[in-house]
This record gives structure tokens, sequence and C-alpha cells, in this order.
């Protein structure tokens, strides 16, 4: 019969007491109940040689696979194992194992057992950073394949940084999860380092401003192409290049699955103008503008172990704009700031007004980050002359920036058409 003998920890080993070599009478360990046999285990739990030894021998006595038990539950069964007495421990002067039987000496008794080379371990830190300000960002949800073929899922901590000890040794792939993935949660790579990419892709806008609230720059990373629409493009098409649906690739753009919300976002986003067959939906042309769809796809890189890796993002997605009516050559409003923020302070990206340029006499266009969604917004211009701000739009949902549908005939439109008694109020372009 084919037996294992295991060894572990300093002057321990386990085994069935017929299979110990004749010899001198080893020291037994007598196990008074099964938390005493618990308790003698655990003393072991951080020992890798020794969880490998009760595997081996846990396997033997079930004839079945352990490989889907954790260390724990190996511990606990081989504390039954032995409580029951069908194996023993025996506690042995040094470290001597000539009395134990190894299967290699059973099956092959003319060759020499080969030792078993223990796991080389090593460690990898990984920091995630918005690319353009280095601020570090937490709550990024990271995958790691290990050599070993193991996988973890981790977020990086407050300080943007996730710290792994004790892993196999050479390099692991590093990526995310993008399923149900949104841009509200998503970041775009844009390189590993420490230095800023300084690159723009051609779907980008130099924002004006600062922005605060580095925690809404999304949990998840991908790559997100911006897309420019063409004549014979679909939404359906689009999203079966990614394998998605059109209702995923539009989740993920605007957060919305219903066809009339779907339809809305494409004239309002994507500027699309020419109705599709059924007179609900949108086609896409050549002519829209700004004419641009996000497309997000899955990112991972090979890092190497015992170093430490920067991961550059930027936020991914739209931007909200819209024309105000100002005179920024007016000398009192200098040195005035526009604040878009969200009530409790936790999103605001600020302005200043002497970096604004005129889009049309007394009318400039901010442009702000797309702020998250599921939250009410301010709009403040604050004098900075000793008055107090006042509030262009205070309290508005996401619901409010989206510009009324066009008016089926013109004398709906007459009918609508508002009185023209706040030239100071703000207008989308």
């Amino acid at each position: 019969m084919t037996c294992k003998i295991g060894r572990f920890g300093d002057g321990y080993e386990i085994g069935r007491r017929y299979e110990f070599a004749n010899g001198d009478e080893p020291e037994w360990v007598c196990f008074n109940s099964l938390t005493h046999a618990q308790r003698i285990l655990y003393e072991f739990i951080l020992d890798r040689f020794a969880i490998h030894n009760l595997r081996c021998l846990l396997s033997d006595a079930m004839k079945i696979g352990v490989q889907n038990l954790d260390d724990h539950e190996v511990i606990e069964e081989m504390a039954k194992l032995l409580d029951r007495g069908s194996y023993v421990m025996a506690r042995l002067p040094a470290l001597s194992w000539e009395g134990f039987i190894t299967p290699a000496q059973v099956k092959k008794p003319k060759e020499e057992p080969e030792e078993e080379e223990e796991e080389e371990l090593s460690w990898i830190q990984v920091k995630v950073v918005d690319d353009q300000s280095g601020v570090v960002i937490p709550r990024v949800k990271l995958t790691f394949k290990f050599a070993n073929g193991e996988e973890r899922e981790l977020s990086t901590g407050i300080k943007g940084l996730i710290d792994l000890r004790d892993i196999p040794e050479g390099s692991c792939e590093v990526g995310c999860n993008i399923k149900g993935i949104t841009l509200d949660n998503c970041m775009h790579f844009v390189t590993l380092g420490e230095d800023a990419s300084g690159q723009k892709e051609n779907w980008e806008e130099e924002l004006v401003g600062q922005t605060k609230g580095g925690e809404f720059l999304g949990t998840r990373i991908a790559i997100v192409e911006g897309r420019k629409v063409k004549t014979g493009d679909t939404l359906a098409s689009l999203a079966q290049e990614l394998g998605m649906t059109a209702e995923e690739l539009s989740e993920f753009n605007w957060g919305v699955r219903a066809p009339t919300a779907i339809a809305e976002r494409l004239a309002f986003y994507v500027g699309c103008t020419k109705r599709g067959q059924d007179g609900e939906s949108y086609d896409f042309d050549d002519q829209d503008q700004p004419g641009f769809i996000f497309l997000p796809q899955a990112w991972s890189e090979q890092l190497d172990t015992a170093k430490t890796h920067t991961i550059r993002v930027k936020p991914a997605g739209y931007y909200l704009r819209f024309n105000y009516h100002i005179n920024v050559d007016d000398p009192d409003n200098q040195d005035d700031t526009i604040t878009l923020q969200s009530p409790d302070g936790i999103f605001q990206h600020v302005i200043e007004v002497s970096k604004l340029e005129e889009v049309e006499p007394d009318w400039v266009e901010l442009v702000f980050p797309k702020p998250p969604t599921g939250m009410r917004y301010d709009l403040i211009q604050d004098p900075k002359d000793g008055q107090d701000p006042f509030y262009t739009f205070q309290n508005a949902e996401e619901e409010d920036f989206f510009p009324p549908p066009e008016p089926e005939n013109e004398d709906q439109q007459a009918d609508d058409e508002p009185e023209e008694d706040n030239e100071d109020f703000w207008d989308f372009d």
C-alpha cells in the first residue's frame, strides 16, 4: 500500500503508526480532545511547507482531491483524523527523518527521493494616480493573476496603493473586470510610470479650472476610445465590435437602457439629428456634432514582481458645456470665479473668469468635467470683491441639463417661446 508520511515544523512528523520504520520508539503526541489537536496544528498555519504536507496526507486519507479546501479547512480536517487516531504525530528530539517512509521510496525503492523545492516568494506594489495632477486615487478595483494561476481582486487604499507580500515570484497580470462598467465608474488608462504623459486624444479638450473630488474619477480602469461616428454606423453595430449589446453600450455611455432615454442622449451628447426608420431612434451621420461616442475595452498589463508600479489614468467621458452671459473684459469681473459644485461640496470645479474667452459678444462657453450622476448641483458666481456670491442655478438635477425637445410644428414653437426677461441667465449651446 502506498503511504504518505508528512514532515512539518521543528521536530514533528505525522503519519500512520504502522508506517514508521523500525527503530527507537518516538515520543508520541497525545491529543485529549479535538480542540487540543486543532490548537497544535494552528501553530503551523503560516508554514507553507507544513500546509503542503498536510494536504498530501489529507488527500491520501480522504481519497479525494483537497485543492478546493483553504488552509484553515485543511487543518480542521487533519485535526479530526488525529483526534480519531487515524494518524499520529511524533515529536522527535532532532530533525532526523530516516524513520519515515516517503511515497517516492515505496514506488521507486532504487531511486533517491527528490527533495521538494520551496516556492520562491516575492512582493509587488501598485499605485494608481491621476495622470495630470498626480493625485492618488483610492478604491480602484484591480485583479491580479499570479504566475501560479491564482487570482485576486483588490482595491487601492486611501493612498491609492495596493501592497502585496508573499506572492509567487515572476511577472503577474494586472487588469480590471469591466463587466457592468459605466463612464461614471471608469477611468481611461494612459501609461505606466512616475511622470505625467502629456498625451492628449483627439476627442479630449483642455479643461480650464481645477476639480476637487478625485474619488469620483472612477473605480475601474479600461481603454476608452472616443469614436467619431460616421454615416452607416449604428449604436448596435458599434456595440457588436465590442461584444456588447446596444443597451449595454448605451448604459456605459449614459447610464440608460430605455429606447426613449437612449434617443435623448444620442441627440444631446452625440448631436444626432437623423431619425431612424422607426421615427424614434437616431442613425449616425458624418455631420453629427460633436459626433463622438465612447467605446470601452478591457485593460491589462504584465508587471514584474519585486517592483513598485505607478498606473496613470485620467477621467473618461463627456464634458458638461453651456454658454454663460458675462463680459470678461469688464474690470469688475476679472477676479470673479464660476463654480459648479454639489451642495455638500464633495464635487467641485472652479473656473477663473480671467481665463475665459468670448465665443460671442458678452458670452463665454463654460466646460466642466461631467459630474457624477445621482447628485444635485449648484452653479455659483463669486465676485471676489467682498460681495456675496450668487447662484446662477441651485440644486439642479442631471435631467435639468438636458435641453427641451424640439417642437413638432411652428404653432407649438410659438406657444413655447420663452419671454426674454433675464439676459444674465445661463443657456445651453
